[in-house]
């Protein structure tokens, strides 16, 4: 199935469609399920680029997004909102369901005339929500990271 269609004389915008559309079938609720995955269709994750020694970018960001960016490995959280440490330059910004757009140009306009980038890149990531007392199990079969929670607290 085509994700645009063409009108003679009349601009149409592609249909926006979930990374898991047509991939995946409805199954029975279970009685007692070990884990449940669910799509998180459309939410917004942004790549921002910049310099935090460049002493306007870190306050122009946390004015936008109410706080700080981390400067190291880590996350920061605010108002629904939430910023991944990528690299010394580098974020995912994340955060509500169809508010990329929104995001995006409140960062843009926030970095005006920086040496800064916002880039949409909600259409590339997909976000899978994993849950059930075997969550955890499954989680650990497709990742590298000791998850024992001595080693990594909740």
């Amino acid at each position: 199935m085509p994700d645009t269609m063409t009108i003679p004389g009349e601009a149409v915008a592609p249909a926006r469609r979930s990374a898991t559309a047509g991939l995946v079938r409805p199954l029975g609720a279970p009685a007692n399920p070990g884990v449940r995955l669910a799509e998180i269709a459309h939410e917004a994750k942004l790549n921002l680029r910049g310099d935090l020694s460049d002493a306007g970018f870190g306050p122009a960001v946390a004015g936008t997004l109410g706080f700080d960016l981390p400067a190291r490995p880590g996350i920061a959280t605010g108002d629904g909102v939430a910023a991944l440490w990528l690299g010394p330059t580098e974020w995912l910004v994340v955060g509500g369901v169809d508010r990329e757009a929104d995001l995006a140009s409140r960062l843009q306009g926030a970095l005006a005339g920086r040496h800064a980038a916002v880039t949409n890149v909600t259409d590339n990531w997909t976000v899978i929500a994993l849950a059930g007392p075997k969550a955890l199990d499954v989680l650990a079969k497709g990742c590298p990271l000791d998850l024992h929670p001595r080693i990594f607290p909740a």
